[in-house]
């Protein structure tokens, strides 16, 4: 079965370590859309202003699969939690009709970007 998702990157490194992202999402997701990056301030941490965007396409994945995923691909990109240095942060933000993450969907920025990615 196929699933539509959004996901979420951001990186408070640089804004290159979301597209070093992509060929190893295109492992597991077909993107159809990805929206501009928009830099905002870190949000709950003192840390350098992150890059975000957004990305929406299909994935043959569970979404218990998919998260986990998501985690390696983050580790493959360096990130460590707890320091404070994201690399990459991979957020599933919607899986097909269910919304995850709902506080960052309030988030302007969010809403922004979604905008972006809607066909």
């Amino acid at each position: 079965m196929i699933h539509n998702v959004i996901i979420a990157l951001g990186s408070n490194i640089s804004k290159d370590n979301l597209a070093l992202c992509r060929p190893l999402l295109d492992e597991y997701m077909k993107v159809d859309r990805a929206s501009g990056v928009i830099t905002t301030e870190a949000i709950g941490m003192q840390s350098a202003p992150y890059a975000n965007q957004l990305l929406s396409g299909t994935t043959a994945e569970t979404l218990d699969s998919l998260t986990r995923l998501t985690k390696d691909t983050e580790s493959a990109l360096g990130r460590k939690r707890g320091t404070g240095i994201v690399s990459i942060d991979i957020d599933i933000l919607q899986y097909d009709d269910v919304r995850l993450h709902l506080h960052d969907w309030e988030r302007e920025y969010v809403k922004q970007l979604y905008c972006q990615i809607q066909k």
